[in-house]
């Protein structure tokens, strides 16, 4: 079953927080709306699934990541989003939130260190690029986990390697921060970055469904 997430952009003025309106989030950056769909001129602060990106803030359907976000929602949490996180009776988990300060940072920082495994063709993206296109969060099942050593030697004999046998090594690596989401870490924050200008007044709060 597939795992969505929820949540709401707040901006504190005066010490008091509310939710931000949709019409301020940003356009045409859901992938899942087209030219030709009437919602496509729609603004909305609504993310779409990626299961990377959840990792990311909040270690959900991905635990490569060391979770940027923080857990559990502010003490100060606007009626209207406490509203809509309990209108979810329980059913809803891993809430929590994080600043736009923070994630700023995290954008700026350019890169963030991953955990995972890897076949010998993404050991040897890893050993060309820095890091591969695709990895494994864990060895999978009926897989054999081998040492960096034994993999960098089937690498070194690559032509007399099998290409196709089930193997994989565990590695930590630094993934551009940017390709978890390009959109979300691009026009999404720069909307968010527009709300205020001191951005410790701008926040998501978030939380996931099944």
């Amino acid at each position: 079953m597939g795992c969505d997430i929820h949540n709401t952009i707040e901006v504190n003025v005066n010490g008091k927080w509310s939710v931000v309106s949709e019409e301020l989030g940003p356009k045409h950056w859901l992938s899942r709306v087209q030219k030709n769909d009437p919602d496509w001129d729609k603004a909305s602060w609504s993310i779409e699934r990626n299961y990377m990106l959840f990792g990311f803030l909040a270690g959900v359907r991905n635990d490569c990541f060391n979770p940027v976000g923080n857990n559990g929602l502010p003490n100060d949490i606007s009626d209207e989003t406490k509203d809509k996180s309990d209108s979810w009776l329980g059913d809803a988990h891993s809430h929590g939130y994080i600043t736009l300060t923070e994630l700023i940072k995290a954008r700026d920082s350019e890169t963030a260190l991953v955990f995972g495994y890897v076949d010998l063709g993404g050991y040897m993206e890893y050993k060309e690029n820095g890091y591969p296109k695709n990895w494994f969060q864990n060895c999978p099942y009926s897989w054999d986990e081998i040492s960096l050593e034994e993999m960098d030697r089937l690498d070194n004999l690559y032509a007399f390697a099998d290409a196709d046998a089930k193997i994989v090594c565990k590695i930590s690596f630094q993934y551009p921060v940017k390709e978890i989401d390009k959109s979300f870490f691009g026009r999404y924050i720069d909307k968010m970055i527009a709300l205020n200008n001191d951005p410790n007044n701008v926040r998501m709060i978030y939380w996931f469904d099944n």
